[in-house]
């Protein structure tokens, strides 16, 4: 599966491919067909088999040749550890910090570990490419800068770059973990004391410090239960007031700005492109003809990402039949259901509308063989009753 993606990423863009950590969405894109009908249809692999090959399917051919330098250069070195004759405190350094960085690297290889393992392995490498400075293993050149003005200003201005950096790295870090401490504190806001109010007031804070994808996705959800919310008392009052209504446009401006971000922000995430045509999808029943193009495009756009979910041509089959055209309802179902013959979902709409055109035998005939597909399936009990 890991070398068909790597095939595959190389295949669009030889040299860049789709870029650093991206293997979980080119999994999505180029998974084995035979992968849908395993309980791993829907899951994301952040990596394939070893973190480092999966970087040749992130960086392609630029990439792959830089890890085969590196790889290259330390196997080099490994030759001028068992070169070395001599029986002293450098030779243990040499001997100690090979083995500790090769052992490293090939876990990496072989596995994916975590981001430990990889300063680990690092930190390991730098002590053997000191060691071998000191055992003058390998050639080292001497820049004296005292003597020289332009040499003495090119170090003062790589210092200052240095401290610049550092500082940087620090307020970058940090206002990630601050913005994930505003988004943890919003969920808790939302799901255990049903405040949605103050879930969206830490949702703001989190965006603002850090404009990622899963923040604004959060921040249209809770858009959405704002707007629920305010549909639910207007459909109880004899008339909406002014106020009602703008507060109503502003929300609902707010929602589909959150979700447009969000695939701005990850264009390749299908859950983005899924979150924007949910929000469409909620007000199709307020301008049909205007947002059901929208709600379309957004949820063909989830399918471009991940042609092998069948969840977006449910969804396309739900836009379709709620602008009453079951025709083309159907043959989203009939391609989600080629994709994933067992998703109970796409069986389970069928048969609605079998059963909404008056063929009972064949909306029975659809959750039987939905039963039959899946027969372990907790959703059963539902098709049964």
């Amino acid at each position: 599966a890991r070398v068909g993606v790597i095939k595959g990423t190389l295949s669009t863009d030889l040299f860049f491919c789709s870029g650093p950590y991206t293997f979980s969405f080119d999994w999505l894109v180029f998974k084995p067909e035979a992968i849908s009908g395993t309980v791993f249809w829907d899951t994301q692999f952040k990596s394939g088999i070893g973190r480092l090959p999966s970087l040749v399917a992130e960086t392609g051919l630029l990439g792959g040749t830089t890890l085969i330098i590196f790889i290259s250069s330390l196997l080099y070195g490994g030759k001028e550890v068992v070169s070395y004759r001599e029986h002293n405190l450098e030779r243990m350094l040499l001997v100690s910090s090979f083995l500790g960085s090769v052992y490293l690297w090939i876990f990496t290889i072989v596995y994916s570990p975590g981001f430990l393992i990889f300063i680990f392995a690092g930190i390991f490498t730098g002590v053997f490419v000191a060691s071998l400075c000191v055992a003058q293993k390998t050639e080292m050149a001497e820049i004296t800068f005292g003597k020289s003005t332009k040499k003495g200003f090119a170090l003062y201005l790589a210092v200052v770059f240095a401290i610049l950096s550092f500082a940087y790295s620090v307020y970058f870090f940090g206002t990630k973990y601050l913005a994930g401490y505003f988004y943890t504190t919003a969920l808790q806001e939302a799901s255990v004391r049903n405040d949605i109010g103050k879930a969206d007031a830490y949702l703001q804070r989190a965006v603002w410090l850090d404009p990622q994808d899963t923040y604004f996705r959060s921040v249209a959800e809770i858009g959405l239960l704002q707007l629920g919310q305010l549909i639910a008392r207007s459909s109880k009052a004899e008339m909406v007031s002014d106020i009602e209504k703008a507060q109503f446009r502003d929300i609902l401006t707010a929602t589909v700005q959150s979700a447009k971000n969000a695939t701005i922000a990850n264009p390749l995430d299908p859950q983005n492109w899924m979150e924007l045509g949910k929000v469409y999808e909620a007000i199709l029943q307020f301008d049909p003809k205007g947002f059901k193009s929208s709600a379309i495009f957004a949820y063909g756009e989830a399918l471009r990402v991940s042609p092998r979910d069948p969840s977006s041509l449910v969804a396309l089959a739900r836009v379709e039949l709620q602008t009453g055209n079951s025709d083309e309802a159907l043959i989203y179902l009939n391609e989600s259901i080629k994709i994933k013959s067992d998703f109970t979902a796409s069986h389970m709409m069928f048969a609605q509308v079998a059963l909404a055109e008056g063929k009972l035998k064949e909306a029975i005939s659809e959750l039987e063989q939905a039963v039959i597909a899946r027969p372990n399936n907790s959703e059963n009990i539902y098709i049964i009753l």
